[in-house]
This record gives C-alpha cells, sequence and structure tokens, in this order.
C-alpha cells in the first residue's frame, strides 16, 4: 500500500439517508466535504432503522463511491408498535408530546428508561461490532468519529477503538444526561449511575471529544475536566448558489422542521391574534406555514382567528427547503424551554441564516442562539414570556413588509458554511493521525 494513500476516517451513525431530520444531515456533509481535505469517508449504520423522519432527496448528497457499511438492529420500536396497535412509526421524540399516556405505554415507558441504557437502540451494539470487528481485521482506517444520539454509537466506536488501537472522536450532537428530557426519564437510582458512568467514560476515553455549541462545550467539559473542542451545525452553501427568488406577497410567517410540545411558546400564537385583531391588513395578508411534524396539542391550542391563515405540511423534501426559507417574510425560530436552553443551537438556525431572511427567535435572550442572531444582525430573540417585544416586532416587520423594505442581512455567515466547519474537523483529525499508516489495525 501507497505511504501516500488518503487517510481513512471511519464515522460510526444511526441516523444516515433515507432517515431525515437534522441529526442525518451532519454526519452526510462531513463526508460530502472530507475528500477536499485529504480524508476519504467510512460508514458505518444501521440496515433496519426506525426514523421519525424519512428523506430520500438527502441520498444525492451521498459522495460517489463512498463506501457504507450496515449492520442489523434489533428495534424496541417495532415491539411497541404491535403491543400499543399503533401502526405509525413511532415518534421517538416522546418526551416532549403533551399528549397523555395510557397504563400500558407508561409501563412500556419505564422499561425503555430502565432497560435501555443508553438508549432504545443498544439492541445494535453487539451485530454492529461484530460486523466491524470482521470489517477492521480486513482493512485500515486511521480514525473513528461518532456522532450520537443515539449514544450507542460511543459505545460501539469505543470497543473497536480500543480493540483496534484506532484514535476515536466523540462527537455530541446534543448532551447525554444533560438533555432536556432526562429527568423525564422513569430511572431508577442504578440506571442513572448507569448512564452516568458510560457518559464519563465515553468523555474521558474518546481521544477528542466535539459538540456543537458553547454551553455544551463548558457543560461537557464540567462533567470530563478535559478540553472539548466546538464544531457547530451549519449550511451547505451548494443548495443556496442558485439565483435567490423574490420574496413571498404575502406575509409568510415559516417553520421549519418538528415542532414539539417544548417548543410550544404559546404568546407566539396570543401576539399574532392579537395583532390580526387589530390590524385587518395584517390579517388578511399573514400566512403561517409548518412545514414538518406538529403535536396535536399544539395545532388544538391555534387561536381561532389565525385557523385560516395556518397550513401544515408535514413532509418536504430538503432540496426544497432553501427555496421556502428564501422567500418567507419572516423565519420562526422556536427553542426549547428548559433547563439547558441556553445552549441551543438548533441546525435550522444556520439554514435561516443563509436564506438571509428576519429571524424570530423565542428562547433565553442571552442563550448561545441569541448570540448569533443578534451578532450577526439576523433577527430578533424575544424571552418566552415577553409578549410586548413579540408584538413590537411584528408590527416592526410588517411595516417593512407594506413599504417594501429589503432586509439587509450579515455577510459574514462563512463560519458556518458546511465545507469551512468540514475542515476544521480535517484539522482536528489530522491532530491525531498527522500520516497515515502503511500497516494494518492492531490489536491493543
Amino acid at each position: 500500500m501507497s505511504a501516500e494513500r488518503k487517510k481513512r476516517v471511519l464515522f460510526i451513525t444511526y441516523y444516515w439517508p433515507p432517515a431525515g431530520g437534522s441529526g442525518v444531515q451532519r454526519p452526510v456533509k462531513f463526508t460530502k466535504y472530507l475528500r477536499e481535505f485529504g480524508w476519504e469517508a467510512i460508514v458505518f449504520t444501521v440496515a433496519n432503522g426506525e426514523y421519525p423522519e424519512r428523506d430520500e432527496t438527502l441520498l444525492q448528497d451521498i459522495p460517489e463511491n463512498l463506501h457504507v457499511l450496515t449492520a442489523p438492529t434489533l428495534e424496541p420500536y417495532s415491539l411497541f408498535r404491535a403491543l400499543t396497535g399503533n401502526k405509525q412509526p413511532v415518534n421517538t421524540n416522546l418526551f416532549h408530546s403533551r399528549q397523555k399516556k395510557g397504563l400500558l405505554r407508561r409501563l412500556l415507558f419505564w422499561v425503555r428508561s430502565n432497560l435501555f441504557i443508553p438508549d432504545a437502540r443498544i439492541g445494535w451494539f453487539i451485530p454492529a461490532t461484530r460486523q466491524l470487528n470482521a470489517f477492521l481485521r480486513q482493512e485500515k482506517v486511521d480514525a473513528i468519529i461518532s456522532t450520537g444520539p443515539p449514544h450507542t454509537v460511543h459505545l460501539i466506536a469505543s470497543k473497536v477503538s480500543k480493540k483496534f488501537s484506532i484514535s476515536w472522536i466523540a462527537d455530541f450532537r446534543d448532551p447525554w444526561t444533560g438533555i432536556d428530557y432526562f429527568d423525564k426519564l422513569a430511572l431508577t437510582a442504578a440506571a442513572r449511575r448507569l448512564h452516568q458512568r458510560l457518559e464519563y467514560r465515553t468523555l474521558t476515553q474518546a481521544d477528542s471529544v466535539i459538540t456543537v455549541s458553547p454551553f455544551l462545550q463548558k457543560m461537557l467539559e464540567g462533567i470530563s475536566h478535559r478540553k472539548v473542542h466546538v464544531i457547530t451545525n451549519g449550511f451547505d452553501e451548494e443548495n443556496f448558489l442558485h439565483e435567490r427568488p423574490a420574496p413571498d406577497v404575502r406575509f409568510t410567517i415559516v417553520h421549519m422542521g418538528m415542532l414539539g410540545g417544548a417548543r410550544d411558546h404559546r404568546i407566539f400564537w396570543q401576539a399574532l391574534a392579537t395583532f390580526a385583531q387589530q390590524n385587518n391588513a395584517f390579517h388578511e395578508a399573514l400566512e403561517i406555514h409548518l412545514y414538518g411534524k406538529v403535536d396535536a396539542a399544539i395545532l388544538e391550542s391555534i387561536p381561532p382567528v389565525l385557523l385560516g391563515n395556518t397550513h401544515v405540511e408535514q413532509y418536504v423534501p430538503h432540496t426544497a427547503v432553501p427555496n421556502i426559507l428564501q422567500r418567507a417574510q419572516l423565519l420562526y425560530l422556536p427553542i426549547h424551554d428548559c433547563a439547558i436552553d441556553v445552549g441551543f443551537l438548533p441546525g435550522k438556525l444556520f439554514e435561516y441564516l443563509a436564506a438571509r431572511r428576519p429571524i424570530l427567535s423565542i428562547g433565553p435572550v442571552h442563550g448561545d442562539t441569541a448570540h448569533v442572531i443578534r451578532s450577526l444582525q439576523a433577527g430578533e430573540t424575544v424571552g418566552y414570556t415577553d409578549q410586548d417585544a413579540l408584538l413590537h416586532y411584528f408590527r416592526e416587520r410588517f411595516q417593512a413588509y407594506q413599504q417594501h423594505e429589503p432586509f439587509v442581512a450579515s455577510s459574514s455567515i462563512a463560519q458556518f458554511s458546511r465545507r469551512n466547519l468540514t475542515a476544521a474537523l480535517a484539522e482536528l483529525l489530522n491532530t491525531h493521525v498527522p500520516t497515515p499508516s502503511t500497516h494494518g489495525n492492531k490489536y491493543r
């Protein structure tokens, strides 16, 4: 084997196309651009995953001739559907739903909380490690990246990286025990301790740890007492290269992605309803578009005056997203109302920035998302209960709409392009693997 061969990194990820949603885009975009920086990606993913969303269009972003390995898993959500009689794909974001749970669901929830640690994907651990052991006996890789959640991927990476003496980077898209729904799990004391032990072991044994926001960086550093790197999510500039469309004729407010109970900020609807009742021109021009799955309780709470203005489309292919965002008069970005809300940098924020349309965020006014929006002059962040500020911003944006005032967006968003973020990842990889080895993997 030539000493000048391209270095190879193995991505271990549960979410991979045809899975949809923000979680899958991070590994897909990294693999798309890594070749430009001297790294060849290999992807290891699940053969029969259970996804809350599917998006076949993301297959178009997979680089040509990418080596993708799979292993099957035992999915508890399939059993959940059978026991409950629910034939629809399971919403794995159960913890934010405001729908009541029956006795059987509460029992299954307890089982999920205490017997499936670190998460419901633990059934993938044994098939995945077996498959990777066989692969790595035959093939050389220079580094491993596990991207979670699910945090089962970190356990898989820990096992095989140790066995084959391969540098390992653990990527935390979300925290583990610090996630906003962790305390909603029906955990026994023993289960809680096991989560904490596995989290600490992952954070301290990985050669490097990366996460997606400064707040999460501090949280993980506090647990592990080691340096954690920040590589945020971002936008793919190739999706925004075509000619920009003109803004919508109507005053369109767009929310893109899942809208669960923890992002149900009633002041958004109350302020809109108040302004619509005060200003007939606003009511007639207003269109609210919710793209993605919306919690039933949210739909039931929409004020009657806004029902005719609100449109829900549960599925939109990702290829259509840039055009929708670039036409919107206002992009709505609600932040989870929870203990770690200041650390949320939602993936959709960066595509909102790339669309260069005004952003309205409801969330912590001193959080990471608010800082990005404020520093780039990309819109406004309003506190969870500040309805007066919200009404003021609606009036301000509607006046600008009526007077056809152009929105001048910041040009300083290149730091969040997927290509530049992948360059940062490649730089980190190079610190662990300065030159590719010409020898096979070694056992420890």
